[in-house]
């Protein structure tokens, strides 16, 4: 009796313990579910506020001004998030960074340059006793190229070893969201000076776009735009 007593009552205290130990599992998943909540809302929330100042260029129609300015506005970004991976970001778009945003244009007709070559000058000024310097342009030597080409997909995502011509279209981005400067390349040879302008981004201005598609990653944040210009001829 005393063996089936003492069976009944270790049958017993396994029973609680299995009791408790349920009891303790059930509640470490409440738990554990409602901090996964929590973290999901604020992760949900965290991505609303990142994507609203993107989605306010989700646009059907809009100006290459909007273009320009959504570029800034991701080249800028970039630059913060893109420090967990780079000392001196320089505005790409970086897939390895939850943030980073790649924008990527294309146009209907190219964006041109007008490269024009002035020769140095001076000429004694008796009256003030001092030479009068200036820049006269040789027009024999202007020059038009394309900055951007038609029909060819142009984005914020270059290479970690971009060669010249890619990394040379990838300032050109900077310089028409960034610098807001015609000029974007000057160079002193000599007694010559050649500058590259950047004329066309007032045309690029007046273009028509529409915002094309739009991509998310897996924290819900916005990680690609596609902006296309609109044939308006029709």
């Amino acid at each position: 009796m005393e063996n089936a007593s003492n069976a009944l009552m270790m049958a017993g205290g396994i029973l609680l313990a299995l009791l408790i130990l349920s009891l303790l599992v059930f509640t470490f998943n409440i738990i554990n579910r409602s901090e996964n909540a929590k973290t999901d809302q604020k992760m949900i929330q965290e991505a609303q506020e990142f994507n609203k100042k993107f989605l306010a260029f989700e646009k059907s129609s809009m100006y290459g001004t909007d273009v320009i300015s959504i570029l800034g506005l991701a080249i800028s970004n970039n630059e913060t998030y893109n420090q967990s991976y780079t000392m001196h970001p320089d505005g790409r778009y970086d897939s390895r960074v939850d943030g980073s945003v790649n924008v990527e244009f294309t146009l209907l007709e190219p964006v041109t340059a007008i490269t024009r070559e002035y020769n140095y000058t001076r000429e004694w000024n008796t009256e003030t006793r001092q030479y009068d310097i200036d820049w006269v342009e040789d027009e024999s030597k202007r020059s038009t190229t394309p900055i951007f080409e038609k029909n060819k997909k142009y984005s914020l995502e270059l290479k970690d070893s971009p060669s010249s011509l890619e990394k040379k279209i990838f300032d050109n981005i900077i310089a028409i969201a960034v610098n807001g400067n015609n000029a974007i390349d000057v160079k002193t040879v000599g007694t010559k000076r050649i500058v590259t302008d950047g004329s066309g981004f007032n045309e690029f201005k007046k273009r028509i776009f529409e915002c094309a598609e739009i991509k998310y990653n897996q924290t819900g944040k916005i990680n690609y735009m596609c902006f296309k210009e609109k044939d308006t001829t029709n």
